[in-house]
């Protein structure tokens, strides 16, 4: 599994492998993540997601994901007011220009860009609304978007008749159009049914199909990754800033601005609060070192008294079986001597000429042996 607190790029990896697992539930190894041999189809772009034959049309699906912040999508100290009543307001034109472009690029059969007609329709009428013609989705080097990419980065894949979508995320847990589509198409190739190993293992009691468990799925891994990169943001903008409050109690007091030196000299708050925790941390450990032995001596003490605990009910036990086998054998040997002695009268009989019964007597008293 990847680490999502790792950098931008592996967030961004974390939230694909999790849909392309979600994806290859449906369809298998079809569904390709971030295909090598992709020159064919999508060149020079690779795309994150490629499958063949489950496009609209049964062309090849070629997908680009995107996970977006809504706030940050102007550039500068702007914020964009559409998000805040549309879906995707502030992210989804951008993205539509990056990755379609505005250019219709017409199939041979003149039937429009692989089946994308109704995207088209809506991004060149999100397109018109659009204030003086700016992209909400500016470069760096501030020029629009639009500008730069006038007919997408997938312009070789849509002239390729490939069927392209915008598999879209925002970083508060928005799911794009695109992923929205692709989710329903998985959920009705298997019916929208769980199967027997998910019932039993990985469904919930918020889950009773597949739809809902896969997005869900996508759901928690998506707000994880945000959220650690979040609290690895946070953890290096307080570093940032007590390094430099460091470096200016160090420069205010004069002393030398090598962090190794202010170190030496103990000078500044932020310091000296490094040096108590340390300390602390330091006390703390040896007390702990010098709880050792008595946890030690603790564990034996318990461990001896469970086993003789143990000894003694095993004793008793053998103690209960050796006096019932002490009296079962008593009463067999008083069964034996009684067989004996009615053995013994019977021979009496016979020795004396006895009559007709002396032979059902010792019938009987040979069962009765054979009993005991």
């Amino acid at each position: 599994m990847v680490n999502p607190r790792a950098k931008h790029a592996t967030r961004h990896k974390y939230l694909l492998k999790r849909l392309v697992k979600t994806l290859r539930s449906a369809w298998g190894m079809l569904i390709e993540m971030e295909p090598t041999a992709h020159l064919s189809y999508s060149n020079p772009k690779q795309p994150d997601v490629a499958a063949a034959n489950i496009g609209k049309g049964h062309v090849r699906l070629v997908g680009d994901l995107k996970l977006t912040s809504s706030l940050a999508c102007k550039g500068g100290d702007r914020l964009g007011w559409k998000g805040a009543f549309v879906a995707f307001g502030n992210t989804e034109r951008a993205l539509l220009d990056l990755v379609l472009g505005h250019a219709a690029w017409p199939r041979p059969g003149g039937g429009g860009e692989g089946g994308r007609e109704a995207e088209d329709a809506e991004a060149e009428a999100a397109a018109a609304e659009e204030e003086e013609g700016e992209s909400e989705g500016e470069a760096e080097a501030g020029a629009p978007v639009t500008a730069r990419y006038e007919k997408g980065e997938y312009r070789f894949a849509r002239e390729k008749n490939c069927d392209l979508r915008l598999l879209d995320f925002e970083t508060f847990g928005g799911f794009g159009d695109g992923v929205r589509r692709i989710l329903r198409q998985a959920a009705d190739q298997l019916s929208n049914k769980l199967s027997h190993a998910q019932h039993l293992d990985e469904v919930t009691w918020t889950t009773k199909n597949w739809h809902g468990l896969q997005m869900q799925r996508l759901s928690v891994v998506l707000h994880t990754a945000v959220a650690w990169q979040t609290v690895e943001e946070c953890e290096r903008e307080v570093a940032a800033a007590a390094n430099a409050l460091e470096k200016n109690t160090g420069e205010t007091t004069g002393e030398a601005a090598t962090p190794p030196e202010a170190e030496k000299k103990g000078g500044g708050e932020p310091q000296q609060q490094l040096t108590q925790q340390r300390e602390q941390a330091d006390r703390e450990v040896e007390a702990a070192y010098a709880d050792v032995p008595r946890v030690r001596n603790a564990a034996k003490e318990l461990f001896h008294a469970k086993v003789r605990k143990a000894r003694a009910e095993a004793e008793h036990t053998v103690a209960l079986a050796a006096k019932e086998t002490r009296a079962k054998v008593a009463a067999m040997r008083h069964a034996m001597a009684e067989a004996q002695a009615e053995m013994l009268v019977l021979e009496e009989d016979e020795s004396r000429g006895g009559g007709p019964g002396t032979g059902r007597f010792t019938r009987a008293s040979n069962m009765t042996l054979a009993t005991l």
